[in-house]
């Protein structure tokens, strides 16, 4: 396993009362979203503490995304866990050192690596754009977003302890 595209993309089929038919959406979804999606189509409440997002408006056709992103995660080696983020285009990855976790603050210092692959250019991930002039932009921009959802999952978890 790896945060590679062919090691952390599955294909997600969903039939519904309700739902549009034979659909495809490449939209990002995350597993945490399937939850919440049954739970809505249920018509019960989604519980606040619950992470993911309902894929219930791409179904009904009012829209077709829900998120702009979504983070997967790999354990490597003893102490490095790998956290990639994946848009419509792009996956940024942190690798983090000093056994991180999300439940943990947000340190840079404990960046180990980092990989950038454009997927309209690159579908097979052949080129890590991490420092490339190029692509400083989009790696900034997809870096902070990582940090972000990194750090928010961190303060929700020290907030219920």
């Amino acid at each position: 396993h790896s945060n590679f595209e062919q090691a952390t993309r599955s294909p997600l089929i969903i039939s519904a009362p309700g739902a549009k038919k034979n659909v495809k959406v490449d939209s990002p979804t995350e597993f945490v979203d399937l939850y919440p999606t049954l739970t809505d189509l249920a018509g019960l409440e989604i519980p606040e503490h619950v992470v993911g997002t309902s894929l219930s408006p791409i179904l009904t056709g009012k829209t077709q995304r829900v998120k702009e992103f979504a983070i997967s995660q790999y354990h490597r080696w003893n102490d490095v866990m790998g956290y990639a983020l994946r848009t419509d285009r792009y996956r940024y990855v942190e690798w983090h050192g000093e056994n991180y976790r999300s439940y943990k603050p947000y340190e840079e210092e404990n960046i180990v690596g980092r990989e950038l692959y454009d997927y309209k250019e690159d579908p097979n991930e052949t080129q890590n754009l991490v420092n490339k002039e190029s692509y400083s932009e989009v790696e900034n921009n997809l870096k902070e977003k990582l940090k972000k959802f990194l750090q928010q999952r961190s303060s929700q978890s020290l907030e219920s302890e």
